[in-house]
C-alpha cells in the first residue's frame, strides 16, 4: 500500500513541477523588469554569504543541527504527534523523541526553512518604513537555511533512504519550489500576493492534465 501511495504522489509531481516552473518564471520575469524590489533582500543575502566565508562556515555545524532537528518537531506537532524531547550537541548530532511518524515529518528539514519564518512572520506586521529591514533578515536567513540544506542532503540520509531516495527527492525538490517561492513573493511583493502565486503553479498544472498534454508524455 505505501509503494501504491509513493507511486501515486509520484506521478502527482509530475504535473506540478511544470506548474510551479510557469509561476517560478512568472516571478523571475516580474523581478527582472522590478529589480529595485529585491535589493535589501540581496543585501541580505550578500551580508550573510560575506559573514559565512570570512568566519561563520566552521562555526555553523551545531545551528544546522538545531535547526534539523526543530523542523522534525514543528512538522511532528503540525500532524499533532507528541515531542518528547529534542538535543543538539556540537560534534554529535540531534535527535527528536515523537510520537508517530510520517513522510512529511521525516522530510521536513531538507525543504522547509525554519529559519526563515521568524522575519517572514515579521513583515506584514512592522511599520512600513522598516519593512526594508525585515527583507534583509528573511534573506540573510534564507541564505543559512540553503547552506545548511545542502550540506544535509544525501541519499545516505536515514530520513531519506526510509522514505525512498528517488520519492524524497521529488518531493524535496518539490516542495522547495513551492516554499521559496513563497519566500521570494513576500520579500519582493508581500504576502498578498502569494494567493497569486499559488494560484499559478496548481491552474497551470490542471491545465498540462486537462488539455491532454500531461499523457503525451507517456506516448
Amino acid at each position: 500500500m505505501r509503494v501504491v501511495i509513493r507511486l501515486a504522489v509520484s506521478a502527482l509531481t509530475i504535473p506540478l513541477y511544470y506548474g510551479f516552473a510557469v509561476a517560478w518564471w512568472e516571478l523571475l520575469v516580474w523581478v527582472w523588469n522590478r529589480p529595485s524590489a529585491l535589493i535589501p533582500f540581496g543585501a541580505g543575502v550578500l551580508l550573510a554569504a560575506a559573514l559565512w566565508i570570512a568566519w561563520l562556515r566552521p562555526r555553523l555545524e551545531f545551528w544546522e543541527t538545531l535547526e534539523h532537528e526543530l523542523t522534525h518537531a514543528v512538522f511532528s506537532v503540525l500532524f499533532f504527534k507528541g515531542v518528547h524531547g529534542l538535543s543538539a550537541v556540537r560534534g554529535e548530532g540531534g535527535e527528536v523523541v515523537h510520537e508517530g511518524d510520517n513522510v512529511l515529518i521525516r522530510l521536513a528539514p531538507y525543504f522547509f526553512p525554519t529559519v526563515v519564518v521568524v522575519p517572514l512572520l515579521l513583515k506584514p506586521v512592522v511599520i512600513a518604513d522598516l519593512r526594508p529591514y525585515v527583507d534583509g533578515l528573511i534573506g540573510f536567513a534564507l541564505f543559512y537555511h540553503l547552506v545548511g540544506t545542502a550540506h544535509e542532503t544525501s541519499v545516505r540520509q536515514p530520513d531519506i533512504q526510509k522514505s525512498g531516495v528517488i520519492f524524497s527527492f521529488l518531493l524535496i525538490n518539490l516542495l522547495h519550489m513551492l516554499f521559496l517561492g513563497i519566500v521570494l513573493v513576500v520579500a519582493s511583493k508581500g504576502f498578498g500576493e502569494v494567493p497569486g502565486f499559488l494560484h499559478t503553479a496548481v491552474f497551470s498544472a490542471w491545465d498540462l492534465v486537462t488539455t491532454g498534454q500531461f499523457f503525451r508524455i507517456f506516448e
